[in-house]
């Protein structure tokens, strides 16, 4: 039978206004004496603080967090996890009756909280282990509040990046043209890159991790748009226009880039839109182009 640990917690919790009686929880003090453990997992700046509080004083605030943790972190090592007998342990013995000692043992270890700051009572049980309650608990009483991390799409940059390395790998860079413009009839467009190879090959990535179907949509019609008017333009070179593309990170919009894949494909030709993983036989093709000289 495996071994079981009691153990008791009280909540770390902000009052941004102390004439309010709105408060947050933003940490949770787990003690488990038999497991010599006392730790706090506190929220960092993330979360539903600046929301609540757009005035709030973030360096303050998160100073305060780290001497509150660092506090509790010296406090654990001095009298839980390495006790010494010349410090403060008479004093853990005489809270070591009270129904829930984790808030008896905040009390001590910072009992001169400022105002806005105050740890409530939480409870008490039996558990496995005093690490996996911790993170239990936070997850409980502490993540539900924050807000959702909006969610970070990778950009153009990104998509041409492993291509851009292929490209330096095999000594091609200096035969590539760094942001080549065409002129147009809708003015000047600028591509990622482009070489010359009988007709000027004018480069693009497109990153198709983007929020929704209709932006993957706008952005396929924008760049087949540009496609377009520079097949059109009439100018002293031919210019062949290559789209390298990234796949979105959310699977339920695979259709529309498929869709948005197929729709490139019909504008400038099935072997100029190159997916993002296919990057090294592009390069295999740049290369190629390059060595050989091919005129189209």
């Amino acid at each position: 039978m495996s071994r079981k640990f009691s153990f008791s917690y009280c909540l770390l919790q902000y009052r941004h206004n102390p004439w309010l009686k709105e408060r947050m929880n933003i940490g949770v003090l787990v003690y488990a004496a038999e497991a010599s453990f006392l730790r706090l997992a506190v929220r960092g700046w993330d979360g539903r603080i600046t929301a609540a509080y757009p005035d709030i004083n973030k360096a303050a605030f998160t100073e305060d967090l780290k001497q509150i943790a660092r506090a509790v972190q010296r406090f654990s090592r001095e009298n839980i996890s390495n006790p010494n007998l010349l410090s403060g342990m008479n004093n853990l013995e005489r809270y070591s009756s009270k129904a829930n000692d984790a808030q008896q043992l905040a009390a001590m270890i910072a009992p001169g909280l400022d105002t806005s700051y105050t740890w409530a009572e939480g409870g008490v049980g039996i558990c496995k282990g005093p690490e996996e309650r911790l993170e239990q608990l936070y997850q409980r009483f502490v993540s539900p509040f924050d807000k959702e991390k909006p969610h970070v799409s990778r950009s153009d940059e990104q998509v041409w990046s492993e291509v851009n390395k292929l490209i330096i790998a095999r000594k091609l860079a200096d035969k590539i043209e760094a942001d080549p413009k065409i002129s147009t009839d809708l003015g000047e467009i600028k591509f990622q890159a482009g070489y010359q190879n009988g007709n000027f090959h004018a480069i693009q990535s497109l990153s198709f991790d983007l929020a929704d179907e209709d932006r993957i949509g706008a952005k396929a019609g924008k760049w087949s748009g540009f496609a377009q008017a520079v097949k059109a333009a009439t100018s002293r070179r031919e210019v062949v226009t290559q789209f390298v593309i990234g796949p979105p990170t959310k699977q339920d919009l695979m259709p529309p880039y498929r869709s948005a894949r197929t729709f490139l494909r019909n504008i400038v030709g099935s072997e100029n839109v190159v997916e993002e993983q296919n990057s090294g036989d592009f390069v295999d093709r740049i290369e190629d182009d390059l060595r050989h000289h091919r005129v189209r």
